[in-house]
């Protein structure tokens, strides 16, 4: 008996070093576990976060996908419109060139009566000078003068006219 518990007490010994190694392992487990539970709740906001991240992603692409569309509406608007404003300026161009030469063609169909209306004014004075006409030498005169002075006043209307289409067409500066 005392043999027998001597052993009894040796394996109680050891059954109290067991008992306390086991008490320490299930407090290392209980550590650990509460340690995979905080990592695992880590895990669960880093999901929620990518998840979240993710979704945010999604909808910048769509927005970015919506703003490419419209750019390229507008790339399309803008080239149209390019090239209305190109064949507008050749138009322009055109009407240009028509109008200079309008003006030309006016200017040269005004002066051609005005420098026989000129040239008959200076007759008139040649022939009042010469006493070719005494009897109303006075009053054709007063009318030659009018004469000069708007024909010289046309004239230079005239002249302005042809200045200005020079200008526009760039050989007068």
């Amino acid at each position: 008996l005392i043999i027998a518990n001597k052993e009894l007490s040796l394996q109680s010994e050891e059954n109290a070093h067991q008992a306390a190694d086991l008490i320490t392992a299930n407090k290392e487990l209980a550590f650990q576990n509460v340690e995979k539970a905080d990592r695992e709740a880590e895990l669960i906001i880093a999901n929620k976060e990518l998840a979240f991240q993710n979704e945010e992603k999604g909808k910048r692409a769509a927005e970015l996908v919506i703003a490419n569309k419209k750019l390229i509406i507008a790339n399309k608007e803008l080239a149209l419109q390019s090239k209305q404003n190109s064949q507008r300026a050749e138009e322009l161009i055109i009407a240009n060139k028509t109008q200079g030469e309008y003006f030309v063609n006016i200017s040269h169909e005004l002066k051609t009566p005005l420098n026989v209306i000129c040239a008959t004014a200076q007759l008139f004075d040649m022939y009042c000078k010469n006493g070719s006409l005494d009897q109303k030498k006075k009053s054709i005169l007063e009318y030659n003068h009018s004469i000069k002075q708007n024909c010289y006043r046309l004239s230079k209307l005239i002249n302005n006219i042809v200045d200005l289409s020079k200008i526009a067409a760039g050989f007068f500066e």
